[in-house]
């Protein structure tokens, strides 16, 4: 926040699933297009932050310094086991190298990992105590790294037991001091947000955006 603040470079990145990709916003059919054969794609395909949210947070970034980066490392139905390289039955990506490992060998080094992971995780069925490990192995790799992690809390969604995941963010950040940004409140009993039971449309995307905005700009007191 204070280098966004003071108009230095920040380097930004989205561990994220379909809705950090851009999906259902407008124009999310070019990347279904060009990801199609391939959802583990290489990080150099990744760099833009392409549509929806994604997109809005990047531009932004680059408002205050054009020399800013948002380093889009969301994946197609991606989950927490994806993230670390953990490749199960229900999961939609190839075996590939783990976002942690990927982060790392990132150059210049990341400012910040933003972490919106909860909704394949309940969709896919992992258990929220799996859900709970590996969301804390990623804020500590990511820490140790040097790197501020950011839980987000994702939109709200049909998904049953979904709240568990929720309730449980609060408790991870709460005990490991983790900053979060909360999309699930703000769109929560808000199904006019929703293209699906998952993702949301342009205005749900707004609303998403509209958080990471005030995370980065928060209003005077």
């Amino acid at each position: 926040m204070e280098k966004f603040q003071a108009g230095e470079a920040v380097i930004a990145v989205m561990l994220g699933n379909s809705i950090g990709m851009g999906y259902n916003a407008t124009g999310y059919e070019a990347i279904h297009t060009r990801y199609n054969d391939s959802r583990g794609f290489a990080v150099e395909h990744r760099l833009d932050g392409s549509i929806g949210y994604s997109a809005m947070l990047r531009d932004y970034l680059k408002s205050k310094n054009p020399a800013s980066q948002l380093i889009n490392l969301s994946g197609d139905g991606w989950d927490t086991n994806d993230h670390l390289g953990i490749t199960l039955p229900s999961s939609s990506a190839p075996p590939h190298e783990s976002s942690e490992l990927i982060i790392k060998g990132l150059s210049p080094k990341p400012d910040v990992v933003f972490i919106p992971l909860q909704v394949n995780d309940a969709n896919h069925l992992i258990s929220v105590p799996v859900f709970e490990a590996n969301t804390r192995r990623l804020v500590g790799s990511i820490r140790d790294a040097g790197i501020e992690p950011v839980i987000v809390k994702e939109n709200d969604t049909a998904i049953k037991d979904y709240e568990l995941y929720q309730a449980r963010v609060s408790e991870i950040a709460r005990e490991m001091k983790v900053e979060v940004i909360d999309t699930y409140t703000p769109t929560r009993g808000r199904p006019e947000l929703r293209s699906d039971y998952a993702h949301v449309n342009d205005a749900g995307h707004q609303v998403i955006f509209d958080q990471y905005r005030s995370w980065l700009t928060p209003a005077p007191h």
